[in-house]
């Protein structure tokens, strides 16, 4: 037998299979709806931090130009000497941010070249002078004085790390002072700490997945993690960084798809191409007037990670839970279906006909009770139906043994009257009915024949008519008047007829050699005669009624003559009675236009053929009345 898996797997596969795609499609749209929440909240945030920063560092920018012009113009006017010099610049150490101040005339000079800082809560001073002197060293050269002696205009130095230590960043702003007659006269530096830059970064969660960069316009671009990006302009990279080169997280040959897209007005881009496995986002934004770009970079596999563990944290639950719900199920659907396990094996025994045993099962749903309630009355009504089946059997038995009986009792044509062209049928509407036939023939040359209905169907009917034929077998024997017959017939019916039932009755007499018919009817239908020119005669219905209902009746005789090839059909209602499926009546005139038609017929074809048209007619609605037909043609 072919292995067919079990209610339970056929329910539980599918849905396990059904919840697990659903699941999958609602993570994937989760983490999808929130990595866009996510990343847009963090760009968001970037930009209120670059915002902020800018804006600060325009006011730093600002507020050491302002301090710069009043350097140099204190300078050119008063000439303060090196102490009060000092002392001025050491104001300046008490704003936020700066490390360090210089003032610095060209080398060779006379004039003051001082720097001055703070180390340890201390202010140190230094003659830069003095010191390059002894190093044998020309400040000159450096980047902060040359680019502001050679531009005439302030220099940013790129960010880099101070002595502090590797993770705190400063940055040299230089300004260039003049002269009322517009004579280069030396520089004022100002070391900037950056590590507030760190303080605003801060104020971002997840700090660690976020860098910060600045770079100018002409040089070198520092991470916070003091790593070489950028460097537009190879001339002014100093050695010591030179060996950063292979340590950058933005190759340089790539720096110019950087600095493009931002010059091309981009100011939020990905760097799908430096990074293969990582997704960079970079937000940018512009510092001291469009003279220097901060540019902040977004891991955002970094930034996501959490939500990647929040929806895999999320997936494991659903695994668990799902897993523990699925157990559950399965018990349950194992509880329920038990008992439909126990009702087939008893549907199983049933069909092997064990009708004794109680079946029934503890039902768990209302459904299963149900259920279990109607296979135990069809049990019993299968039971019952079995223990009558036989009694049934052999009442069908019966019935056809009545059958053959009622069928047995009109003769048949036998081929010693082949010359007599005549031809009956019966067909009742059950097994065995209330219409009736017969004919006698004598050896004087007499064709004895009737034709008779029993109202109703069924054994008491056929009982009437097994009466009727006999009684005609009895009559023949003794020769008397048609009417006389019929009359005693009536008598007899009468005195058994406890059950109230009445015959219709047509009989004939014909001489086959002359074509002399007398006939009686006692309340059935005419016979037909077809003439041999084609006319149709019906017999008279007489003056007597139907057999079994009054006793003391007279029934009188009619004759009537058939000529050569004259056709005499007597019927029952079933024929003119019969419905079809408009609830049309076949009808006498139906009859009689078709037995026109069957002049040069035998009786059989005639009798053949009107119960065909009838079949015909009646179509899909079924037999509701016994047809009993005899045809007899005058040689």
């Amino acid at each position: 037998m072919k292995y067919r898996p079990s209610l339970v797997i056929n329910v539980l596969i599918p849905t396990i299979i059904l919840i697990v795609i659903i699941h999958l499609f609602l993570f994937y749209q989760s983490y999808n709806y929130y990595k866009k929440i996510i990343i847009t909240q963090k760009k968001s945030q970037v930009d209120h931090t670059l915002k902020e920063l800018a804006d600060r560092l325009d006011s730093i920018k600002q507020n050491i130009e302002i301090f710069g012009k009043t350097i140099s113009e204190t300078y050119d006017l008063f000439h303060p000497s090196k102490r009060n010099l000092i002392d001025l610049l050491k104001k300046y150490l008490l704003f936020p941010g700066i490390s360090g101040v210089g003032f610095i005339t060209p080398q060779g000079s006379n004039e003051l070249s001082v720097y001055i800082w703070q180390q340890d809560g201390k202010i140190k001073t230094n003659n830069l002078a003095v010191w390059y002197k002894r190093n044998n060293l020309n400040y000159t050269d450096r980047l902060w004085y040359k680019i502001p002696y050679e531009t005439g205009k302030p220099y940013f130095s790129k960010p880099s790390p101070n002595d502090a230590g590797a993770k705190k960043f400063s940055s040299t702003y230089s300004i260039p002072m003049f002269n009322k007659d517009a004579k280069f006269i030396g520089v004022i530096t100002l070391d900037l700490l950056l590590n507030w830059v760190d303080e605003i970064f801060a104020q971002l969660t997840a700090q660690e997945n976020i860098d910060y960069t600045f770079v100018s316009k002409n040089y070198s671009l520092i991470s916070k993690k003091g790593n070489f990006l950028v460097q537009d302009d190879k001339k002014y990279l100093n050695s010591e960084y030179k060996e950063c080169i292979n340590k950058t997280i933005i190759k340089i040959d790539k720096s110019k798809n950087l600095k493009d897209k931002f010059d091309n007005g981009k100011d939020d881009f990905t760097l799908n191409n430096s990074f293969p496995k990582e997704r960079i986002s970079v937000k940018v934004s512009t510092v001291f007037n469009g003279k220097a770009y901060l540019f902040v970079f977004l891991n955002e596999n970094v930034i996501l990670s959490v939500l990647k563990e929040a929806i895999c944290y999320q997936a494991l639950t659903f695994c668990i839970c799902s897993i523990i719900v699925f157990i559950c199920l399965y018990f349950l659907l194992v509880l329920c279906l038990n008992p439909i396990k126990k009702i087939t094996n008893c549907i199983k025994n049933i069909a092997r006909q064990d009708f004794n045993t109680d079946y029934r099962v503890k039902p768990v749903t209302r459904e299963i009770e149900i259920l279990n309630r109607s296979i135990r009355i069809m049990q019993l009504r299968l039971k019952h139906y079995f223990d009558n089946i036989a009694d049934n059997t052999r009442l069908n038995t019966e019935m056809e043994f009545a059958k053959h009986i009622q069928e047995s009792l009109i003769p048949e044509i036998s081929s010693k009257k082949q010359d007599i062209d005549m031809h009956w049928i019966l067909f009742p509407a059950e097994e065995v009915g209330g219409d009736f036939c017969n004919y006698v023939t004598f050896d004087d040359g007499y064709l004895f024949i009737s034709i008779g209905d029993v109202t109703g169907k069924g054994i008491p009917a056929a009982f009437y008519t097994t009466v009727m034929i006999t009684m005609e077998k009895l009559m023949t024997k003794i020769y008397m008047p048609l009417s006389d017959m019929v009359k005693i017939i009536n008598s007899e019916i009468i005195k058994f007829n406890k059950s109230e039932l009445f015959i219709s009755y047509l009989t004939c007499s014909i001489h086959m050699e002359t074509g002399d018919c007398s006939y009686v009817n006692a309340g059935h239908l005419p016979a037909l005669i077809l003439k041999s020119d084609g006319q149709i005669i019906k017999t008279k219905k007489g003056k007597g009624t139907f057999l079994g209902i009054f006793e003391h009746i007279e029934y009188n005789e009619e004759k009537i003559k058939l000529d050569k090839n004259d056709i005499i059909l007597i019927y029952t209602d079933g024929i003119t009675e019969a419905v079809n499926e408009n609830n049309e009546l076949f009808g006498e005139k139906k009859l009689i236009m078709l037995l026109e038609k069957c002049h040069n017929l035998t009786s059989k074809e005639i009798i053949d053929k009107i119960y065909s048209d009838v079949i015909i007619f009646r179509g899909a609605t079924p037999q509701s009345d016994d047809i009993c037909m005899l045809c007899y043609r005058q040689k």
